[in-house]
């Protein structure tokens, strides 16, 4: 079994996965279209109307909560690891054998929700150029991006409490747990 790595980034309200792109391409070949030149893809998943909009209201955030509503997959191209993530954001690397590398890829591309000519369906853009798109999944407090990346983490042999997983901070804390060392900068 090979030894592949991917990356988790915590930005203090959300969390982040780190995949390579020809892997999710693989899965997912209607995506390459959208990132053509990049080396990885940053995925994150939220709340529909919340999640990446450019027009965030405390309101919003509190709907989103409280109310279940659609999932968007937020996907960013990044080019380069560590030099393209922010120095804001803390950035781990997990060493995964390929059962799990594959388990998560499944795990992640399966929550894209492709339209009858397996096409994604692109919800908004963010100025900086993170794409969002329709997703599988309801979003509510008990359910949140935090808690979708702990699972993901999961899926991925590490040892996670995805139902605790409320804030990016604790689902941080269960990547150190599981030795996953932070990314030199």
């Amino acid at each position: 079994m090979t030894d592949t790595s991917i990356y988790f980034s915590n930005n203090g309200l959300h969390t982040h996965l780190l995949l390579p792109t020809a892997k999710v391409n693989d899965r997912v070949p209607s995506l390459q279209a959208y990132f053509p030149n990049s080396a990885w893809l940053q995925i994150g998943w939220g709340d529909y109307e919340y999640y990446g909009n450019p027009k965030q209201t405390k309101w919003m955030g509190l709907k989103a909560l409280f109310s279940p509503t659609a999932a968007v997959m937020g996907i960013l191209g990044v080019n380069a690891i560590p030099n393209d993530i922010s120095r804001k954001r803390k950035l781990y690397e997990i060493h995964l054998d390929s059962m799990h590398w594959n388990a998560i890829l499944d795990f992640v591309c399966e929550h894209l929700k492709l339209d009858a000519s397996n096409q994604a369906t692109e919800v908004r853009v963010k100025d900086n150029g993170e794409m969002f798109f329709e997703a599988h999944g309801t979003y509510t407090i008990f359910n949140t991006c935090n808690h979708w990346t702990a699972r993901a983490l999961n899926v991925a042999g590490l040892r996670m409490n995805p139902r605790r997983s409320f804030s990016p901070n604790y689902v941080e804390h269960w990547v150190k747990i599981n030795d996953c060392k932070t990314v030199a900068r």
